[in-house]
């Protein structure tokens, strides 16, 4: 008998086409076993080969018949058994059900997992939990099983430990180490509490909602109680408000929107046109808009490194805020903001054309180390219309004891001028032998070379020029090579204001980097290190360039000519050749990527021409660096054949080209923000490591997540195949890659 529809309605065909009685079925299926499932309306039942119906629809839903019973829904859908009349054999009580083969069949109880049961329903094996069984056999007769793999939390400092049950769900993880994690109300309202990272709770669920914590409190919206009121306030709508790790309010639920700030504390909003809150990171009002309306946000112009700093004004005055700092107080009514990697100044405008320029300095501790106040800058020396100041965007490794001396706070460029310098420490330096060319900056911030104002910071000394006759277009000069059309002599002070390379240079000095600038005395380039000491190159040389802190190379005007190198320190100047082809601009820490003269191997040459890792990879060598712009390593590639198909595999190399990892990875991430790698083996399995090399989780992961300073690991995934008495025909075990990749669908 064969099944056909008609017209929306479904009936049974024999092999001489006659028609079993008319197609009178909403939904039929085939035979088995001699009987053939059919719907009428909502309910199944079965009919045999006559289309004659021997078990009246009466189940929600039914499978085919196997070994004699047929699995089928009861009223309250539930799975259980019925034999060829219809009867239950084994009653209505599994969430799902499989056909019988032979004497077994597997089922499914709700929330118990998988079981197998014989023909009186009894119990053959039950199996563990997480592991999923499949209800139906394959064509072989085996049962394929699947088990998730083990979640496990590792921090760094911590190692691994597993991760609950509870959070198996959530992703939100913090650096308090806190998880928001969800329930469901008797009522169906969805509730939120926090978790710790062992299950236990920390906050009961008694929110409508919680954000991240961050430093020990975290932004949360009250759930709507009985009464509408909670801890002695009305909720006005629910609004939010801040709770600390035990979930109590430290800041009442009043504000319609709140946002963490960089420096740590919050900006509470209150509804409508009340104002803002500033809050500390301890949850206390620290400028509250009751006492002072109409608080504005001043945009922070920033020179290099991330933001620190946040300032508000109002009332006739201003605010500061820093991590370290906390809340700084300023007279400055309505300030402009600049800042560095160590200080914040706040610039008043200006009230009329003689009047004093108002500013203040303040550094990360909240001292204000200079100001339009301090006796030094009264009368005569006050600043006004006209008069700049400077900051050196010199970043907060100038905070350094060991380079406090190497640039100063700013420079003070007067309209008559004049130049000074203000020191670390707050003290105003003047020298008449002092001119700086303001017209060679971008804003309020002293030229922090290539790209201006948001490139690397200086790091000293600082170039000066000792006054010369006045010219008009120093641009004509500044950036042809010529010499400018005056006396004007170049040298660096550092930040004692002490000449530490002496004015004697006719050109213009570029910013310090690393200690070393490059110059041109008119007729042939030079070197210039912080110290003063110069060093001259050849006369055929006519490029130059930075290689490593050590060294410099100069190219020659002829291709042909063996490049020009130097030696800082010693001053030696050697010609040398290299064996293969370079860019001088690819050049990482005194070593660069180059290929043997036949292009099909690369290797590391170091900046003396030398071989530092012989040409052997299939590749060019990619390097790798930090957010500080420090060579971490040198990703390598090698390429294996399989028959007719290739990969191409990675590898590790150190900073100074020692090989800890050999090619054999599919891939290799930097991740900046823990600084370690992520490694994929055959795209499929991960790890982590260092870059030195350590080894922080082996690569055996089917899954690696970050959660704020915490990673959840996932094992991979393993299967196995079942028989018909439930034991193992293939262990579990996970999958093995075929040869050549998975197939694409």
């Amino acid at each position: 008998m064969a099944r056909f529809r008609i017209d929306g309605a479904w009936g049974f065909i024999d092999k001489f086409g006659k028609l079993a009685g008319a197609p009178p079925f909403d939904h039929a299926d085939d035979f088995s076993e001699g009987l053939a499932a059919v719907k009428l309306g909502e309910h199944w039942g079965f009919v045999d080969k006559t289309g004659e119906l021997v078990i009246p629809p009466r189940f929600g839903s039914v499978h085919r018949f196997s070994a004699g019973l047929a699995a089928a829904m009861g009223e309250g859908g539930n799975w259980g058994y019925i034999d060829r009349h219809g009867q239950w054999v084994i009653a209505p009580a599994y969430e799902q059900a499989g056909r019988f083969q032979d004497r077994t069949a597997m089922v499914r109880e709700r929330r118990q997992g998988s079981l197998l049961i014989d023909r009186r329903g009894q119990v053959v094996k039950r199996f563990e939990a997480g592991l999923s069984v499949d209800l139906d056999p394959d064509a072989r007769g085996l049962y394929r099983a699947e088990r998730q793999g083990a979640r496990w939390l590792w921090h760094r400092e911590g190692g691994l430990f597993p991760m609950p049950e509870a959070l198996q769900r959530y992703v939100q993880i913090d650096g308090d180490g806190l998880i928001p994690v969800s329930l469901e109300s008797n009522g169906g309202d969805v509730l939120w509490g926090a978790m710790d990272i062992q299950g236990r709770w920390a906050v009961p669920a008694r929110f409508a909602s919680i954000g991240p914590f961050q430093a020990g409190l975290a932004v949360a919206q009250p759930a709507e109680p009985a009464g509408g009121d909670v801890e002695g306030g009305s909720l006005a709508g629910r609004r939010l408000g801040l709770i600390d790790r035990q979930g109590r309010f430290v800041v009442p639920p009043q504000y319609e929107r709140i946002t963490r700030q960089a420096w740590g504390g919050y900006q509470a909003t209150h509804a409508g046109e009340a104002g803002s809150d500033i809050i500390g990171r301890d949850g206390r009002v620290l400028l509250a808009a009751a006492t002072c309306p109409g608080l504005r946000e001043v945009l922070v112009a920033l020179s290099v490194e991330k933001a620190q700093w946040s300032v508000v004004a109002g009332c006739g005055r201003s605010w500061a805020f820093h991590a370290r700092a906390g809340m700084v107080r300023s007279r400055i009514a309505k300030p402009a903001a600049y800042a560095t990697g160590t200080h914040l100044m706040l610039e008043g405008a200006l009230s009329g054309t003689q009047a004093p320029l108002p500013f203040d300095i303040f550094d990360a501790a909240g001292r204000r180390v200079v100001s339009s106040e301090d006796r030094a800058l009264q009368g005569d020396q006050a600043l006004t219309r006209g008069d700049l100041v400077l900051l050196v965007p010199s970043g907060e490794a100038t905070a350094e004891h060991s380079r406090l001396d190497l640039l100063p706070l700013a420079v003070v460029v007067r309209k008559r001028n004049e130049t000074q310098i203000i020191t670390r420490d707050g003290k105003l330096i003047s020298n008449p032998g002092w001119h700086y060319r303001a017209e060679m900056n971008q804003g309020h911030f002293v030229l922090s070379g290539p790209g201006g104002p948001g490139g690397k910071p200086l790091d000293g000394p600082l170039v000066m020029s000792t006054p010369g006759e006045p010219f008009d277009e120093p641009s004509v000069w500044l950036f042809s090579g010529d010499a400018p059309p005056d006396r004007t002599r170049w040298g660096a002070i550092d930040g004692r204001g002490r000449w530490v390379v002496q004015p004697q240079h006719g050109h213009y000095l570029s910013s310090f980097r690393d200690g070393a600038v490059v110059d041109w005395d008119g007729t042939q380039p030079m070197v210039v290190e912080r110290d003063g000491k110069r060093h001259l190159w050849p006369q055929d040389v006519q490029r130059i360039t930075r290689v490593s802190q050590r060294a410099f190379i100069g190219s020659p005007r002829d291709p042909g000519d063996p490049l020009v190198r130097l030696e800082l320190g010693t001053g030696n100047i050697t010609r040398i050749t290299f064996p293969a082809k370079v860019n001088l601009e690819d050049f990482h820490d005194g070593l660069v990527s180059a290929g043997d003269p036949e292009g099909l191997r690369w290797g590391l040459l170091d900046d003396q021409g030398e071989w530092a890792v012989p040409p052997r990879f299939d590749r060019r060598l990619d390097p790798v660096r930090d957010v500080q712009g420090r060579l971490l390593g040198w990703r390598s590639a090698s390429r294996f054949f399989d028959g007719d198909s290739s990969r191409l595999r990675l590898g590790w190399l150190d900073a100074e080209g020692r090989e800890l990892v050999a090619p054999g990875y599919s891939a290799i991430e930097y991740d900046a923000k823990h600084g370690m790698l992520l490694l994929t083996k055959d795209e499929e399995y991960k790890g982590l490591m260092a870059p030195d090399g350590q080894v922080l989780l082996p690569v055996q992961y089917e899954d690696i997540r970050q959660l704020g300073e915490i990673f959840v690991v996932k094992e991979p995934t393993q299967y196995g195949l079942l028989d018909a008495r439930g034991e193992w025909s293939a262990p579990l075990a996970p999958p093995v890659r075929p040869r050549g990749g998975w197939p694409v669908p």
